[in-house]
């Protein structure tokens, strides 16, 4: 079977309408609840040319089977279909855990030890694909696992399908349909050409041209794989369901305002390295507590088994019960950031902007708005640790007053210089933050002056807008799906979201030249040199980039923490040890 992916635009507006997609999608879901899905869309990381999915991680101890886990979900399921939906309330926190992908991040297979602290990233491992092989920097063939099964669930039915093995066929329906125009997710299968089934077990997938970022998107957890018979039973969609995949949990129903409820799949594939098939525990679900304090509560309660806390409620929970175990974990795509416009005076000498970035204090500004919770990034995704600029990093740029005076001289204005700051009203950290950087301005010489603006003006002023709406802003971090998605939208001369007016050839290389680099170490190095010289060109940077962190009882055994662009298979490997 094959399927032509038509080319309905450039790969450029392809990936200008995918980051677009993910931060209207951030919107309207009302935020993201790092607990249940992260604030930021995938970033991108390369497999070797065969890569073959490694092992699962040891177990802490011969796992106990039954029980019931329970977490928590910030919303209702809009509906159940999982290729028209972005919000992880049905990701990775509702239906659409009943459905998997052909890749996974490694993350969500890994488990974590008490107190420590790392960086969330974007690495990834086979899922319903047992291996794969790059075989040119256009040609990918996946090798599906055989045995895999679907749902026999006595709940939702598809005639045909309940039971029946999943094969190449449904991979190569599942991403045609995908791409259908108009659909939320079709735009992380961005480049894909052909879609064909060599055989029963083996994908190949046709590009056009190199993406170093599409092994990615495959493992995004958007990109989920649906059953032809499943959607011909929803009448031709599944936003009623039937709600059938192949995933360890079978989806037994959803309560509006209540939450999702699932139960162990008893022809789950996967084992663990003792031979024990997952997932341990009879059941999971997936409470609806959409505030701070009722979720603490719960927590206290043990209705809870795992938490992510404010940084308020962790302090308050290390200090009643210590022996709770947790982690912290450093997120990108997620936090506060500030940008510049180049395009007016004084913000068109470069030697201004390096001005306001030296006089601003990265740590006093996190300290007083997030109680300094956070790291310093330049503000856009990366693969991986070796491949991110941050705190120490990125010192010779920030938090030098007298250098940034320096700097004001140069430039031959008249201090004070009156500037605008536009801050979008997202909450007391922001504008904490503002009335700090002001400050920090105002003794370096520059006379800067608030003006708030609400989320829907910064959505569709300062992210989507008009080169010249701003001349300094404040805001959360733009979602976008991968580093290509963000360099090419916000930084390339020619992206949709270029709102600082930046055209410099420079750059445009770098990012064209990183794009289609495959080799992971190569362009990581890449990515780092686009970093260096974007500080330089003192553009953006982000003193809140967001770190958050998870904690639970003891007795929740194997625990892993969501990884990735809206990963969801940890819960696969927990168990419960009472």
């Amino acid at each position: 079977m094959i399927a032509v992916l038509p080319r309905r635009m450039s790969r450029l507006a392809l990936l200008a309408g995918l980051s677009s997609l993910l931060l209207l999608g951030a919107v309207a879901c009302g935020g993201s609840d790092e607990e249940d899905a992260p604030a930021q869309a995938p970033a991108a990381a390369q497999a070797p040319a065969a890569a073959q999915a490694p092992a699962a991680a040891p177990a802490v101890a011969q796992p106990k089977y039954g029980g019931e886990l329970h977490v928590r979900t910030y919303a209702d399921n809009p509906n159940y279909d999982p290729q028209q939906n972005l919000c992880g309330c049905i990701t990775s926190s509702g239906a659409g855990l009943a459905y998997q992908r052909l890749l996974r991040y490694d993350g969500e297979t890994s488990f974590v030890t008490s107190g420590e602290s790392f960086l969330i990233g974007f690495t990834f491992e086979g899922a319903i694909a047992e291996s794969w092989e790059i075989v040119s920097p256009t040609e990918y063939i996946f090798h599906i696992r055989e045995g895999i099964l679907w749902h026999t669930s006595s709940v939702d039915k598809a005639p045909g399908l309940n039971g029946r093995e999943l094969t190449a066929d449904d991979v190569v329906y599942a991403y045609n349909r995908q791409a259908t125009e108009g659909f939320t997710n079709a735009a992380l299968l961005n480049g894909i050409i052909g879609i064909e089934a060599l055989d029963k077990f083996t994908v190949k997938l046709t590009l056009d041209g190199p993406n170093a970022d599409l092994l990615v998107n495959l493992a995004d957890g958007h990109s989920k794989i649906v059953a032809p018979e499943a959607v011909k039973a929803g009448g031709g969609h599944l936003k009623e369901g039937p709600t059938i995949g192949t995933n360890a949990w079978m989806f037994i129903r959803a309560e509006k305002g209540v939450g999702t409820f699932f139960e162990r799949n008893p022809d789950y594939w996967e084992e663990d390295e003792l031979g024990n098939q997952l997932p341990y525990a009879d059941k999971l679900t997936f409470h609806l507590i959409r505030d701070e304090a009722t979720r603490m509560s719960a927590f206290r309660a043990g209705r809870l088994d795992r938490f992510a806390p404010s940084a308020e409620q962790f302090d308050i929970l290390r200090k009643e019960s210590p022996e709770l175990p947790w982690v912290k974990m450093k997120r990108m795509g997620s936090g506060q950031i500030f940008g510049m416009d180049v395009t007016e005076a004084p913000f068109n000498d470069v030697n201004f902007r390096r001005a306001v970035f030296f006089a601003l204090n990265d740590k006093d500004l996190r300290t007083a708005a997030t109680g300094g919770w956070g790291y310093t990034t330049v503000g856009f995704p990366v693969p991986s640790e070796d491949a991110l600029m941050s705190g120490d990093d990125l010192a010779p740029w920030i938090n030098n007053p007298t250098k940034a005076k320096e700097l004001i001289a140069q430039t031959g204005l008249k201090t004070p210089i009156e500037i605008e700051l536009n801050v979008a009203n997202y909450g007391e950290a922001y504008m904490t933050m503002a009335e700090l950087a002001v400050f920090q301005l105002g003794e370096v010489g520059i006379k800067a002056t608030i003006k708030v603006i609400d989320p829907t003006q910064y959505t569709t002023k300062v992210l989507f807008g008009e080169v010249g709406y701003y001349e300094l802003f404040l805001g959360p971090i733009q979602p976008t799906p991968s580093p290509n998605a963000s360099l090419f939208n916000i930084y390339l001369s020619t992206g949709g979201q270029n709102t600082a007016g930046l055209n410099d050839p420079d750059l445009d290389k770098m990012i064209m030249d990183q794009s289609v680099e495959t080799n992971q170490a190569k362009r990581g190095k890449m990515l780092l040199d686009i970093q260096e010289y974007l500080m330089n060109q003192a553009i953006r940077f982000a003193p809140g980039t967001s770190e958050s962190a998870n904690i639970w009882y003891p007795y929740l055994k194997n625990y892993s923490v969501l990884t990735g662009s809206y990963g969801y298979e940890n819960y696969n490997r927990m168990w419960l040890d009472k």
